[in-house]
C-alpha cells in the first residue's frame, strides 16, 4: 500500500459505498483520500486493507481557497488552514470544519469543487461536524461552546455546477 505522511490527523469519515475514507490532514493543511480494498479469503472471511492513499485537495500550506469549475483555481489547488473534522454528506459531498479559517467548507468529490457555507456567527469557528444520514441537518460544534444546527436543503446540480 506504500506509505504516506500525516501531520495531525484529526478525523476520518467513510464514504457511502463504503470503498472510500476521507481524512482531515490538520498539519498538511489538507483532505485527504484514502481508497480501501475488501479481501475475501477462500474460507470466506472478509476484511479490508488501505489500497492508496492521495491528497484528495489541499496541502498546500495554509490559506483559504475555493475551487469552482470554470473559476480559476484547480480542484487540487484549494487551500485549508487546519481543518480539524469531516463528514460525509450524502453520495458526493464531504463538509469539513476549516477551523483556521473559521468557516465550513463543502467539497463535491464527483464535480472536484471546494466551496463555503456561511453557517456560523462571526467568531466562531468549527472544530466538529455531522450530518444527518437523510441529509436534511447538519450540526457544527464551536470553538465558543456553540452548536449550531443548520437546516439543509438538497437541490441537485447537473455535473459542472457549482
Amino acid at each position: 500500500a506504500g506509505s504516506a505522511s500525516f501531520s495531525f490527523p484529526r478525523s476520518i469519515a467513510v464514504s457511502q459505498s463504503g470503498t472510500t475514507a476521507y481524512l482531515s490532514d490538520t498539519g498538511n493543511h489538507a483532505i485527504r483520500e484514502i481508497t480501501l480494498v475488501q479481501v475475501v479469503t477462500a474460507a470466506g472471511s472478509v476484511s479490508w486493507r488501505v489500497g492508496t492513499v492521495r491528497t484528495l485537495t489541499g496541502g498546500n500550506g495554509p490559506g483559504f481557497l475555493d475551487a469552482a469549475v470554470g473559476g480559476g483555481v484547480a480542484f487540487g489547488a484549494a487551500r485549508f488552514e487546519s481543518p480539524q473534522a469531516l463528514t460525509t454528506h450524502g453520495a458526493v459531498n464531504l463538509i469539513v470544519a476549516d477551523t483556521g479559517n473559521a468557516k465550513v467548507r463543502v467539497i463535491d468529490v464527483v464535480n472536484r469543487t471546494v466551496g463555503t457555507w456561511d453557517v456560523l456567527p462571526s467568531g466562531a469557528a468549527p472544530l466538529g461536524v455531522s450530518a444527518a444520514a437523510n441529509g436534511a441537518r447538519l450540526v457544527v460544534s464551536t470553538n465558543s461552546s456553540l452548536i449550531v444546527d443548520v437546516a439543509l436543503v438538497l437541490v441537485p446540480l447537473p455535473p459542472g455546477d457549482a
